[in-house]
C-alpha cells in the first residue's frame, strides 16, 4: 500500500523547523522548500523474511523519494548479541527497528526505514512487534507506526493497541505543530469494514480492537472496501491495512491497484493507495 499527498504549500512551520535544529534559518528555510517540492510517500509491504526482497527494495531506484518504508516481516539476524538488518546501513535510509525482541530466529517482526534527509525520533515501546517514529515534516508531525499482530491471538491485538494508544498519546501531549498518525501493516483480522460483504458473519468481532482505535483516535482506513491484500492461488482476502488521521486522508489524491505495476515483486501483493 502506498499513501501519497502533497504538502500544503502555503503553511510551512519555519519557526516550529528552526527551533529542532542548529542550522541557520536560511539553510532550514532551503530545506523545507526541498520537502514540500516532494509529495509525501508511504510504502506499506510485506517482506516475508526473504533477504532478497528486502535487499530488491532497498536498491529500488524509483523508491528513492519515498518518505518511509513500513515493513512487515522484515529480514534480520542476530550479531555481537544485537538484532541486524540486511542491509546493515544504507546511504538514502535510516533503520528503526523494534526496542524489544523476541526468543528464537525472528526477534522482530516489524520495522521502518525512512529516507535519510526527513528528520524522525524513534518511539520506544516495549514489543518486537511494533516500530514506531515520530517524523518531523515542514507542516506537520507524523507519528508513523509498522504493526504485525498474530492471527487468532487476542491478547496480542489487545496489547497493540494499547501500546499505540500510549505513544499517541504522550505525543500529543509534547505539543507542536499538528500531529498526523499513520498506522500501516500486517493485523491479520477481518472484518466487513474492510474487506467487503465477502467477509463471514462468523467473522465479525475479531477486530473490534482496531475499530475501536480508529474510533478513539478519527482514523479511516485508506484502502477502499473489498480490496484484496493477501492471496495464493485459492483464496484472496485482507488483512493488511493502513490507517490513517483523517485529515491526512483527505489529501490523499488518488487509490491505484499495485497488481498493475511490476516494480516490485514478492510472493506477497500489495494494494496501493
Amino acid at each position: 500500500m502506498i499513501l501519497r499527498f502533497r504538502y500544503r504549500q502555503n503553511s510551512p512551520n519555519v519557526p516550529y523547523a528552526t527551533g529542532l535544529t542548529n542550522r541557520p534559518a536560511a539553510s532550514v528555510v532551503s530545506s523545507i522548500r526541498q520537502l514540500m517540492s516532494k509529495p509525501m510517500q508511504i510504502l506499506q509491504l510485506n517482506m516475508q523474511k526473504r533477504r532478497e526482497v528486502q535487499h530488491s527494495v532497498m536498491n529500488d531506484a524509483s523508491l528513492k523519494e519515498y518518505t518511509a518504508l513500513v515493513v512487515s516481516g522484515p529480514y534480520v539476524f542476530e550479531m555481537d548479541g544485537k538484532v541486524r538488518t540486511s542491509p546493515m546501513g544504507h546511504q538514502g535510509w535510516t533503520a528503526i527497528l523494534p526496542s524489544e525482541r523476541h526468543d528464537g530466529r525472528w526477534a522482530v517482526r516489524s520495522m521502518l526505514w525512512v529516507r535519510k534527509d526527513i528528520e524522525c525520533e524513534q518511539v520506544r515501546v516495549p514489543s518486537a512487534d511494533l516500530s514506531v517514529a515520530l517524523l518531523r515534516l515542514p507542516d506537520r508531525a507524523v507519528l508513523l507506526a509498522s504493526m504485525y499482530v498474530e492471527g487468532a491471538n487476542a491478547a496480542a491485538l489487545s496489547e497493540t493497541v494499547l501500546l499505540l494508544d500510549t505513544a499517541i498519546s504522550t505525543a500529543r501531549r509534547r505539543g507542536g505543530p499538528r500531529l498526523d498518525v499513520v498506522v500501516a501493516g500486517d493485523f491479520n483480522r477481518h472484518d466487513q469494514l474492510w474487506g467487503g460483504d465477502e467477509v463471514l458473519p462468523s467473522r465479525q468481532g475479531e477486530a473490534d480492537p482496531i475499530i475501536d482505535f480508529m474510533n478513539r483516535w478519527s482514523l479511516v482506513s485508506l484502502l477502499p472496501r473489498g480490496t484484496k491484500t493477501w492471496q495464493n492461488a485459492v483464496h484472496a482476502t485482507t488483512i493488511d491495512l493502513m490507517l490513517a488521521s483523517q485529515e491526512l486522508a483527505s489529501d490523499v489524491p488518488q487509490v491505484q491497484d499495485p497488481r498493475h505495476r511490476a516494480r516490485i515483486r514478492s510472493s506477497r501483493d500489495r494494494d496501493v493507495v
